[in-house]
């Protein structure tokens, strides 16, 4: 029984550590000002995506979009649907193949003998949304952030999209020291 329990922590620990919590990165160029730039405008999507970037499903780039909206315009944004924007947005979607190995349990080679070591193998995606953002005078890259985290199907994806950009957008923009 207590073997069992031991197994079963051991099965649950590494469940939740394999998937661990949205990681949020940001990037940006320290030298722009930020606050000279007041309206948006999305950048259509590429028909043909990089490489490694996968085409963002029609229906994920509207939620990505509204939360996207929603957090610029409580930030003091307007998006523009005509003329010139200040800044111009992209977003991105990787997804990458990933393997979590955990190994457990003792194997002694003399008395007393206990259980072997077992090796697991957790197969899973990695999904990484980019959101890039332009100055659109200068076509320059002047901010960029990135959330990554475990994909699981398409259960809650609206949920899921907003709580990554809510995380990716927490401090655009960037405040001078």
């Amino acid at each position: 029984m207590k073997r069992t329990m031991i197994f079963l922590s051991i099965i649950i620990i590494y469940s939740l550590s394999a998937c661990s919590p949205i990681s949020v990165k940001i990037d940006y160029d320290s030298e722009a000002d930020f606050s000279k730039y007041q309206t948006y405008k999305w950048i259509k999507p590429k028909k043909k995506p990089a490489a490694k970037q996968v085409k963002i499903n029609p229906l994920n780039q509207k939620r990505i979009e509204r939360a996207v909206g929603k957090e610029l315009v409580t930030k003091g944004f307007e998006k523009i649907e005509k003329g010139r924007a200040d800044l111009l947005i992209a977003a991105h979607i990787n997804v990458k193949n990933k393997v979590d190995i955990v190994t457990y349990g003792y194997g002694y080679w003399r008395r007393p003998r206990y259980g072997g070591r077992v090796v697991e193998a957790r197969h899973y995606k990695e999904g990484v949304l980019i959101l890039d953002i332009v100055a659109a005078r200068e076509k320059q890259l002047i901010w960029r952030g990135w959330a990554k985290n475990c994909l699981h199907g398409t259960d809650n994806a609206e949920e899921k999209i907003n709580k990554a950009v809510n995380k990716i957008l927490e401090d655009f923009p960037p405040q001078e020291n």
